[in-house]
């Protein structure tokens, strides 16, 4: 289990929720017929694999007693977001966190990942770490630990360079009622390559993928691959996974 999943399962403890530790997606069905959990947390691909199984059983995801769902662990598009809640009929919130750091979570808002200012402090730098760049534009998301007097945490960051970049879309009080500001899912900078000037993520991958008229006959399942050095023209390949064959879309700049 790592840091985030320690921290949801304690935080869902102290709320007094009932909890069903598995840490794959692989566990037997019957735990969802026998306990008929309402919240699932995991990644958007294990979740959609689940939900096939559930289907390939005769189990409707829709009608298993599952009203929201809580993904992690890698920065995802809005379209196979949209897709999962189709599947399971539910909405789908999002998390952010690192192993050394913190942990970020939407509202029923879904409209940015709310920050927990109590607990760490978030500067946005720009790809130098040298200057802050103003809310609205992307930067590199440094984090560093706020802690009261006496009190004890396992890691202590000051100015971490979590290597991931976002945007802050508002300091102002949210509909929820918090008033602490929210950020977009950041992404890997190492994820990210630049194409004519222009950045290039995994994540505009997957927009692509999970076009809704793609999903009627792909799993969602993809590849990416870039080959090439610095200074030598690129190969961009890409490969997305339907149920009976393999589609193959290669582009070369």
């Amino acid at each position: 289990m790592n840091v985030g999943a320690n921290t949801m399962t304690l935080a869902a403890r102290h709320l007094g929720m009932s909890i069903i530790p598995e840490g794959k997606c692989t566990f037997p069905l019957r735990v969802i017929e026998a306990y008929r959990p309402t919240g699932i947390v995991g990644s958007v691909f294990k979740l959609l694999n689940l939900a096939g199984r559930m289907q390939a059983e005769g189990i409707n995801p829709q009608e298993s007693g599952v009203n929201k769902l809580v993904v992690g662990g890698e920065a995802f598009a809005d379209e196979s977001r949209n897709y999962l809640s189709e599947i399971w009929g539910c909405p789908v919130y999002n998390t952010y966190g690192s192993t050394e750091g913190t942990m970020c979570g939407e509202c029923n808002e879904i409209s940015g990942l709310h920050v927990p200012e109590d607990f760490v402090h978030l500067d946005i730098y720009d790809p130098h770490i040298e200057n802050f760049v103003p809310d609205g534009e992307c930067g590199r998301a440094i984090l560093s630990t706020l802690l009261p007097v006496g009190a004890k945490a396992g890691n202590i960051l000051l100015n971490f360079d979590t290597e991931d970049t976002t945007v802050v879309i508002t300091r102002k009080q949210c509909p929820c009622g918090r008033t602490h500001m929210k950020i977009m899912t950041p992404q890997r900078e190492a994820e990210t390559v630049w194409v004519e000037g222009a950045p290039f993520n995994r994540v505009d991958v997957e927009r692509g993928v999970f076009q809704r008229e793609n999903m009627d006959y792909l799993t969602g399942e993809y590849e990416a691959f870039l080959y090439g050095e610095e200074d030598e023209g690129k190969l961009y390949s890409v490969s997305a996974w339907s149920a009976k064959i393999l589609t193959r879309v290669t582009e070369i700049s």
